[in-house]
């Protein structure tokens, strides 16, 4: 058998939206520019400030807008970016968004992300965001009380339709920032994406806190590979060496029609720990499906990459199972 290979990449496309840009200084010098873009259901304010409190409010907004004030400029002692956010205490909550700096990005969702439950509410509106003296007043419970911990995440913004978000996708936000919010024990937090479907009140308002100097380091996984031709007869052989900054790596292999269209069963793993290197494709699919690949077949195989910044980048590849002679190239 032989294979041919049509390359079809299903990466992010560039967020067309409103962001607000920010200088990160040191020592007086500007060290790199910083931009957020974000939006919560139902209300959302940003400060900026250190780890022991916020210095100024720099946004607020509501439901279904996304952050985007204008320009500004932050001093060396400004190191952490603090989102406060409420709901309405109707159906549904969570906050999605994303940082850069320079070649940077942390999406929500992202480990480094942090979050703190106050159990102090606020009217229903932005304008009633804490002023940021009282938000410094929460800032330093939660540093005293270690009530620092890891989001609740759900799904990501590409995937929200299909995870029963009415609303899907918000186009002006990274497809791969997660909807995150904190959940609690009650019922109305309970169940797959409880508090996006809620109504769950797990101490609201929350705080959420990411620290800037570790964005600029955060470059985000960048997954490629190509099918080693040189694999032998009857071999599904791919090399995904060529991806960059990944510390997991994901593959998947599904039968498929010429149209991309895929058909059951999806043989897929995550591995955990490592980088996308050679990767016997053909013995995946046959241990996982008790399938034989098929002369004349299409094939999906898709290589999905993630590291503490961002959870999901993939590319997926059509190959067609050849008999030899000749060899035909698979229409996207």
């Amino acid at each position: 058998m032989r294979r041919s290979l049509s390359p079809h990449l299903s990466r992010s496309a560039l967020l067309m939206s409103l962001a607000f840009i920010v200088c990160l200084f040191l020592s007086g010098t500007v060290l790199a520019q910083v931009t957020v873009r974000m939006t919560a259901d139902n209300f959302y304010a940003g400060y900026t400030g250190n780890f022991n409190g916020a210095s100024l409010m720099r946004f607020s907004g509501a439901w279904p807008g996304v952050a985007s004030p204008a320009p500004f400029t932050i001093t060396a002692s400004e190191t952490y970016l603090y989102i406060a956010a409420w709901d309405d205490g109707s159906t549904g909550e969570g906050l999605l968004g994303s940082v850069a700096i320079g070649a940077g990005l942390v999406p929500t969702g992202s480990e480094l992300w942090r979050v703190c439950a106050t159990g102090q509410p606020l009217g229903k509106a932005a304008s009633n965001a804490p002023t940021a003296a009282a938000l410094t007043t929460r800032i330093g419970i939660c540093n005293s009380s270690n009530g620092w911990h890891a989001p609740s995440a759900g799904p990501n913004n590409e995937n929200a339709l299909g995870a029963g978000l009415w609303w899907g996708k918000v186009n002006a936000i990274e497809p791969t920032a997660n909807w995150i919010w904190d959940t609690n024990s009650s019922s109305a937090c309970a169940g797959a994406n409880g508090f996006l479907k809620g109504p769950c009140d797990p101490g609201e308002y929350l705080i959420f806190r990411v620290p800037l100097g570790e964005v600029a380091a955060c470059l985000p996984p960048v997954p490629d590979f190509v099918i080693d031709w040189t694999a032998g007869y009857g071999a599904l052989v791919a090399n995904g060496t060529n991806s960059q900054n990944e510390s997991a790596y994901f593959w998947s292999v599904q039968e498929s029609d010429q149209w991309w269209n895929g058909l059951p069963p999806e043989i897929n793993r995550w591995f955990l720990a490592g980088q996308a290197g050679v990767f016997d494709l053909r013995t995946f699919y046959e241990a996982g499906s008790t399938r034989h690949l098929k002369c004349g077949a299409y094939y999906r195989v898709k290589l999905a990459v993630s590291n503490r910044c961002v959870n999901w980048r993939d590319i997926t590849r059509l190959v067609k199972i050849n008999c030899c002679p000749g060899e035909v190239t698979a229409p996207k």
